[in-house]
């Protein structure tokens, strides 16, 4: 699989666990959760079986930046 120039943003959403609660609409207590942005890369490549395109979207690691 190699790496093409498509980019995209995604977001996705996770409970923060049953320690983190928050409130509805209604007032009543519920898990809080926390939704993200998440830049995606599309990777494609060939199937080996079949002869077919393959493709498919996979998360850009973060990196820290050292400050020098």
């Amino acid at each position: 699989m190699t790496p093409t120039n498509e980019l995209r943003f995604v977001e996705r959403t996770i409970e923060l666990g049953p320690f983190y609660l928050t409130r509805d609409e209604q007032g009543n207590l519920v898990n809080a959760s926390r939704t993200y942005r998440v830049l995606q890369q599309k990777w494609a490549g060939t199937d080996t079986y079949s002869g077919g395109r393959k493709e498919e979207w996979r998360d850009v690691p973060l990196v820290k930046e050292e400050l020098k």
